[in-house]
């Protein structure tokens, strides 16, 4: 119920990087949505439940393939598998007719976090959606650490979907008719003020004498002033012409077209103007994500040849290691501004029991001391009782200012004592 609400909230209020045609073909879905009818969004959750297996292990290519949902356990799965993630239907950010691009975003960052998952396979076919939550998702995607390929699975790659499969290493198309594209914003604005007319019903909306901006782009857009809503788009949509550019940087053809215009192309022109990099079976993909992983691995290798003195290191007993080794090899993170330092296991132990006796010491301390001032405490609060016992006539004793100092308690003294540690 919750995910309905947001759904609609979304569809009447968002702004939308979504293909039109395809929006426009689902307008009775949207109707009967705003209307309150029961309406089925994913035929897989017909019983209220998915009922898919937990983990699912596919074969490609001689390699092992998870099906990634948001519940896959990837401590289930073999060493080196890749994670296929499916973005498929109109995306929200929180979801409905699927899971949204939060959902995908943690699923992506699961993924690269799992030392059993080596690279990840984005299979896409939408038609773009929700403003909201998209930079999020292209996010995860761009900062993953593992290769990442998205593929239009025999579908498109619209709008939103462009924007996020653009966050990939390397895009390829999976049937010659698959399109990418619509880089592009719009939004739709509902007046329902006829609505309430006919059912009887008048909408007075009073505002603050202190807030006279408050609304005022939707109020404006109402009388058909857009000015400032398309100002807002046009912020939008430059920072979307933006991501492409940099996310397709030395790939993008300009001067073969324009495609930041909200046009459409078929996968030869979208090959052409730079938006994917080809057309591709899901073995060849797989194939060329290992090869994407093994470069990783070789030039991290290669970067480390630079650090002589500490690969030299390599495969040597931390007992065996010299002072003088691990004094080369400082000098050589120094060389590379890196401030941090390698120390020996024996001194690396000498330093924690060091800081453990230290430790402990104090805390001894602290609780000697603890006792100290509630024994302190204790004692000024006790009856004193002279030393040697109570005098028979207290009434004959009289104590003056030169004799105050000589009448000393054994309360006194040990006040005394304990405040002199």
């Amino acid at each position: 119920m919750n995910n309905g609400f947001k759904l609609i909230s979304a569809l009447l209020r968002g702004k939308w990087l979504i293909d039109e045609a395809w929006a426009n073909s689902h307008l009775l879905l949207v109707d009967a949505l705003l209307e309150g009818k029961p309406v089925l969004l994913d035929d897989r959750y017909a019983g209220g439940v998915d009922e898919a297996p937990k983990t699912v292990l596919i074969n490609v290519a001689g390699r092992t393939v998870v099906k990634t949902r948001s519940y896959t356990n990837f401590n289930d799965v073999p060493e080196g598998s890749i994670s296929m993630i499916s973005i498929a239907g109109p995306i929200t950010k929180y979801g409905n007719c699927s899971l949204g691009s939060v959902d995908y975003a943690d699923m992506i960052n699961r993924a690269n976090a799992s030392p059993n998952i080596s690279s990840i396979l984005l299979k896409i076919d939408s038609p773009g959606g929700q403003v909201d939550g998209t930079a999020t998702l292209a996010d995860a995607i761009k900062n993953a650490s593992k290769p990442v390929i998205a593929v239009i699975d025999d579908g498109m790659m619209a709008s939103a979907a462009m924007w996020i499969g653009s966050a990939a290493d390397e895009i390829y198309a999976m049937q010659k008719t698959d399109t990418a594209g619509s880089i592009g914003v719009y939004t739709t604005l509902a007046d329902f003020t006829k609505s309430y007319e006919a059912r009887g019903i008048v909408l007075h909306e009073i505002y603050s004498d202190r807030s006279p901006d408050k609304n005022k782009d939707h109020r404006d857009a109402l009388k058909g002033k857009y000015e400032a809503v398309k100002d807002d788009l046009n912020f939008i949509a430059d920072q979307f012409i933006s991501v492409i550019k940099e996310n397709r940087s030395g790939k993008l053809n300009l001067k073969h077209d324009n495609p930041f215009t909200g046009k459409m192309y078929v996968a030869e022109e979208a090959i052409k103007v730079g938006l994917i990099d080809g057309i591709s079976t899901i073995e060849a993909v797989v194939d060329r994500l290992d090869e994407l992983k093994n470069k990783q691995i070789s030039n991290s290798n290669e970067n480390m040849s630079g650090f002589k003195k500490i690969s030299a290191l390599k495969n040597i007993k931390a007992e065996q290691v010299l002072e003088e080794q691990l004094q080369e090899a400082n000098a050589e993170l120094q060389e590379e501004g890196i401030n941090a330092v390698l120390i020996s296991a024996t001194a690396y132990e000498e330093y924690s029991k060091a800081g453990k006796e230290s430790d402990d010491k104090t805390k001894d301390l602290t609780e000697k001391l603890a006792a100290a001032n509630v024994r302190i405490k204790e004692l000024e609060n006790k009856p004193a009782e002279p030393v040697g016992g109570t005098p028979k006539d207290s009434k004959s004793e009289i104590t003056t200012p030169e004799t105050k100092d000589d009448f000393v308690t054994e309360y006194d003294l040990e006040i005394q004592a304990l405040k002199g540690k």
